[in-house]
């Protein structure tokens, strides 16, 4: 329990992940390799305050639309990756870009609670999985088409999948670093 802000920015776990914020949060499965966390396709770099201890280890990777924004007209310094353009969604203000990545969707059915005997479920999707990329207006993006976009490494939520809890927990929500590319 916290302000609605507090909990958008820094989730506990995937059930606070997935329920707050519009459109949701994408959850994927991933590995994290070296550096970065490795989903079928792409890879995305980690800033070095946001990465947790472990190596070659199965989690889920939680990404908002805000995330990634039109490399284009992102600052410099944000990693990026080219992807194909399945439907523009213009808002107005903003605009809706959807693309497929390699990675398996994934799904909370169930979320784990103080009950011993209540586990998390997780329902997952194999293939590509269809990502939401929230960018500004003047975006060229166009259906069928390439697009090139940024990541920001610092929205990059990892959790455990077999508790649910975000990986960097209170440490995460405590810092408020700039990413250093």
């Amino acid at each position: 329990m916290d302000r609605p802000q507090r909990l958008y920015r820094h989730p506990a776990n995937l059930f606070v992940a997935g329920f707050i914020g519009s459109p949701a949060m994408k959850l994927m499965k991933g590995v994290i390799r070296d550096e970065e966390v490795q989903l079928a396709r792409p890879r995305l770099a980690l800033d070095p305050t946001h990465r947790p201890a472990l190596r070659e280890v199965e989690l889920i990777v939680g990404i908002r639309p805000e995330a990634f924004p039109d490399a284009a007209l992102a600052g410099s310094g944000l990693p990026a990756f080219d992807a194909s353009v399945a439907v523009v969604e213009e808002l107005g203000s903003e605009t809706h870009v959807f693309i497929e990545l390699d990675a398996e969707s994934v799904m909370v059915e169930q979320a784990r609670t103080d009950d011993p005997d209540d586990d998390l479920t997780l329902l997952t999707a194999r293939g590509r999985a269809l990502v939401i990329a929230r960018v500004e207006a003047r975006s060229a993006a166009a259906a069928g088409e390439p697009i090139r976009l940024a990541v920001d490494p610092l929205q990059c939520y990892l959790f455990s999948p077999s508790t649910g809890e975000h990986l960097l927990g209170e440490e995460l929500a405590a810092s408020t670093p700039s990413y250093q590319g």
